[in-house]
């Protein structure tokens, strides 16, 4: 993103203090790049390129009747890998990911029964769309280069529409919304008071699902019952010496 950045606005970026906050990112990086091994660790589990993902492609891969060659050619770890990553990649732009709960994983970030955004956000998408496409605002190319990038981190693990891998549309998704309704709200006169009305609505909606709801079905990998079983152990560590969770 930021190499994309520099290659389309770099005129604009060459002035002395720019290249000094680049300088100051170079140092951020810098342990980054010296521990980029252990930065790619979890990625060697999750991650399309991992072992295990190659070793289960060979593992299922079958038997055909072509010659061997002919077999390689239309079957292989490479057609593997780009089909995953390009359905894992599209599924991030999938309307189901963003405003139903409909989301194949149901863990960090994905509340059970509500969606990423509020369905009202739909009309503020599809106004932001046009308003990309027609009217060509300030930072038109920015944004888009921001939203043509922002699922390849996600999209090279394991598994689609997982939000938790994809904070990457964080805050743009709040961008393409408010550019949404800045053009409604300039086009009709009663828009502004109406989009107020039912963000509240919405809000208010979120709450009942996130207060009422959520507790009876939590996410399991938000580590529920933790709580509960802490207290137990601590009513019963006056007799032992030693307590050993798993």
């Amino acid at each position: 993103f930021i190499a994309g950045l520099v290659l389309t606005s770099w005129r604009k970026i060459a002035g002395k203090k720019n290249w000094i906050a680049g300088l100051v990112l170079l140092i951020f990086l810098l342990p980054i790049i010296f521990n980029i091994n252990s930065v790619l660790a979890r990625s060697s589990d999750v991650g399309i390129f991992s072992a295990g993902q190659i070793s289960g492609f060979f593992a299922n891969k079958g038997v055909t009747p072509l010659p061997p060659f002919l077999d390689k050619v239309f079957d292989n770890k490479v057609w593997f890998i780009s089909n995953q990553f390009i359905g894992n990649y599209l599924s991030y732009f999938s309307p189901g990911f963003y405003f139903s709960d409909q989301r194949a994983d149901n863990t960090y970030l994905n509340f059970p029964y509500f969606s990423l955004l509020y369905l009202l956000e739909i009309i503020f998408w599809v106004a932001a769309i046009f308003v990309l496409v027609t009217w060509k605002p300030v930072n038109r190319n920015l944004i888009i280069l921001w939203l043509l990038l922002a699922a390849v981190p996600a999209a090279l693990a394991t598994g689609s529409m997982n939000a938790s891998r994809a904070p990457t549309f964080l805050p743009l998704v709040s961008i393409i919304s408010a550019i949404g309704v800045n053009s409604i709200v300039k086009k009709w006169k009663y828009a502004e008071s109406l989009t107020v009305v039912f963000l509240m609505l919405s809000f208010i909606t979120f709450l009942y699902f996130y207060l009422f709801k959520l507790p009876q079905k939590p996410p399991e990998n938000l580590r529920y019952g933790y709580d509960q079983i802490f207290k137990k152990a601590l009513e019963l560590e006056g007799g032992y010496d030693q307590i050993v969770f798993s």
